[in-house]
């Protein structure tokens, strides 16, 4: 499933497209590379952690394994996604060195060139003008954890979370939409200065139905920009399950994964690594429903592996028949 995520995203990027007549959306052509999960971020995160289960398979020389590991490599640089090639960049050398294996540590030199190369010289027919040098991604994503931490100094969402909406809701109710504009400008790339904040909705109007009009001065005039609450989601997932559940069983979710993360881990096994790179990942996406069962029964297998399971009873021994 991952391999041909892999194959999709990177035909997608080519303007090949094999499933648009199926998925197209309204308008034409999907804008970027999504596979079937609508979202290139979500693809990333799907094939980041099989990274490591298909290198081992090349490694040993299969064939299919090498195929595997073009497709995910191919496909991780057709997203540019700049969170899952940083994951890449810290773990596949970390786990190199755990096994003090020369040969593992150039084939992940290897996957992480294809990955950078494919996704900075790749050819590209649709917009997608993403880049890894690019830094307004983190200053908004740390625009966006400030408001979250904001949001957390209530002590009941602090303990049991708002919902998986609560977020979004506190931003709506609680954070005046003065202390928001930081990030907005930030994402939207509004250069001028912001003179005006002006309400478009009544008290009674559903929540979500808030809408402001900014008013912006640029250095060619005016500029009037609608704005609604796209916000929802803090882009951590840590602090997404927090604001959602509550610290406790955020914690919980945390250590279903970080558990076998610190088991395996020491002991070189792959499925460790991609455990890895999950939790490098998390810190600047939230679980979504394409990847996150997927995530969750990676985290259960490597609870079930031996070093988890509990050791058999010894035997007596047996006298040896005449």
């Amino acid at each position: 499933s991952g391999s041909l995520q892999g194959i999709l995203v990177t035909l997608q990027g080519l303007g090949l497209d094999p499933v648009a007549w199926l998925l197209r959306p309204p308008g034409g052509q999907f804008p970027f590379p999504t596979g079937t999960l609508g979202q290139p971020g979500f693809v990333a995160g799907l094939l980041l952690p099989l990274v490591p289960l298909a290198l081992v398979r090349a490694r040993g020389g299969q064939v299919w394994g090498w195929l595997a590991l073009f497709a995910l490599a191919l496909g991780l640089g057709a997203t540019i996604n700049r969170t899952a090639f940083l994951a890449l960049l810290l773990g596949l050398p970390l786990w190199a060195l755990l096994r003090r294996d020369v040969r593992l540590l150039l084939l992940g030199a290897f996957v992480i060139g294809i990955v950078f190369a494919w996704g900075t010289f790749g050819p590209k027919t649709q917009k997608y003008t993403r880049s890894y040098g690019e830094t307004n991604t983190l200053q908004t994503r740390l625009l966006i954890w400030g408001l979250a931490l904001e949001t957390l100094k209530d002590p009941k969402t602090l303990l049991i979370g708002g919902g998986p909406d609560g977020f979004r809701h506190a931003l709506i109710t609680r954070i005046p939409i003065e202390k928001q504009l930081p990030f907005y400008k930030a994402e939207y790339r509004w250069e001028g200065q912001i003179t005006k904040v002006e309400p478009l909705f009544n008290e009674k109007d559903p929540l979500r139905a808030r809408t402001y009009l900014i008013h912006e001065t640029t250095k060619t005039g005016q500029a009037l920009h609608l704005l609604r609450h796209p916000l929802d989601k803090a882009h951590n997932a840590y602090l997404d399950k927090v604001l959602a559940y509550g610290l406790p069983m955020a914690l919980v979710w945390f250590f279903l994964f970080i558990g076998p993360t610190l088991t395996l881990l020491p002991q070189g096994n792959a499925l460790g690594v991609g455990l890895l790179l999950i939790l490098i990942y998390y810190l600047t996406w939230f679980p979504a429903p394409p990847f996150e069962p997927w995530h969750l029964a990676l985290a259960l297998a490597g609870w079930k592996l031996p070093r988890f399971s509990p050791k058999p009873p010894p035997q007596a021994p047996t006298s040896p028949r005449v």
